[in-house]
């Protein structure tokens, strides 16, 4: 809601025997009007830079902050950028900034929609590895809590490429571009307040849901914690996918509570898939023994025993109980093993 810092500079690259150095983030730009008038009738920019050079395998930073507090929002045919950078070929592109925009008197022509139409923090387009889309918020001093925009336009939307909501924040309404996604992260409580939801969240923190919610076809919800989420009544719709992470070797630190007080509706072709998600080989209670030889390891105990490998590998144990289990999957030899639900 109230951004203050530049865009990030990205990753540096390796192309032996040379360190590649990428792309600057875009900069910080703060208006301060509170009893005057902001007329916007030209651009502001505050976008990554982008690196056009395909041979030098270099990635590009991220878009950076616009902040603009006035009583009255007045002008005409004025555009705000905090664009991610883009790369050549397949490197990787950066991640969209924040815009915030909070006013008294909306006098600008058309509405603050007409400014919010030419308003962009998008990530960077080039190749698969695509940045998460950046926040645009904007609010006017009578709301509560204002509004949320998360567009990465046409871009899609792969696993940790979302915009983030890392702190204690409520939203009146929340717009997220189908293909895109938010990540709440672990200190952060916040509240969506659709109904109706077509798009991806990614939880590691809390999680604030009206009563009854719907999640839609090509919707998605990714647990990234080990505890619960509440929900009143849950709908998912056909199409809409519910899981958690990935658990690394260590420990289990994620799984997929839904916590309902009333009713839960799947309907046809809805999934919790939590496939795959549990302890990576050779790890958790149940591990598989790894062979000594050119031989197969054994496989993965949990509920029952894991077969035997190769040159006496033996399978893994079993563990957790029956009448409630609470463990994901431990790993074969050489494969993961599944999450819980």
């Amino acid at each position: 809601k109230t951004p203050t810092d530049t865009g990030s500079g990205c990753g540096i690259s390796w192309l032996a025997p040379t360190y590649i150095i990428g792309t600057h983030g875009g900069g910080y730009v703060y208006l301060d009007a509170p009893t005057g008038e902001v007329n916007l009738t030209g651009t502001i920019l505050a976008n990554a830079e982008n690196n056009p050079n395909s041979a030098n395998f270099s990635s590009a930073g991220a878009g950076g902050g616009i902040r603009i507090v006035a009583d009255t929002l007045s002008g005409s045919g004025a555009a705000m950028q905090a664009n991610g950078g883009n790369t050549a070929s397949d490197y990787g592109n950066g991640g969209g900034g924040r815009i915030s925009i909070k006013y008294t008197t909306d006098s600008y022509t058309g509405g603050i929609s007409t400014l919010l139409s030419s308003t962009a923090s998008t990530g960077g387009t080039s190749g698969t590895k695509v940045g998460g889309a950046g926040t645009i918020f904007y609010m006017q001093d009578a709301e509560a809590n204002g509004h949320l925009i998360v567009d990465n336009k046409t871009q899609g939307w792969v696993m940790g490429s979302e915009a983030g909501l890392m702190a204690t924040e409520s939203f009146d309404s929340v717009s997220i571009s189908t293909g895109s996604g938010v990540y709440i992260g672990p200190s952060a409580t916040v509240s969506l307040p659709a109904t109706s939801v077509d798009y991806i969240v990614r939880i590691a923190g809390t999680l604030t849901s009206p009563p009854s919610v719907t999640y839609q076809n090509g919707s998605q919800f990714i647990s990234e914690k080990d505890s619960s989420f509440s929900f009143t009544n849950l709908t998912l719709a056909t199409g809409a996918k519910f899981t958690h992470g990935y658990n690394s070797a260590s420990a289990q630190g994620k799984s997929l509570q839904l916590n309902i007080s009333g009713n839960l509706s799947m309907q046809t072709n809805a999934l919790l898939d939590v496939s795959g998600r549990g302890y990576p080989a050779a790890s958790g209670q149940g591990r598989g023994a790894t062979a000594t030889s050119t031989q197969s390891g054994g496989g993965a105990g949990h509920g029952g025993v894991g077969g035997g490998g190769g040159f006496a590998a033996s399978g893994g144990a079993i563990y957790d109980a029956a009448l409630a289990p609470t463990l994901i999957g431990s790993g074969g030899s050489n494969s993961g093993g599944a999450g819980t639900c």
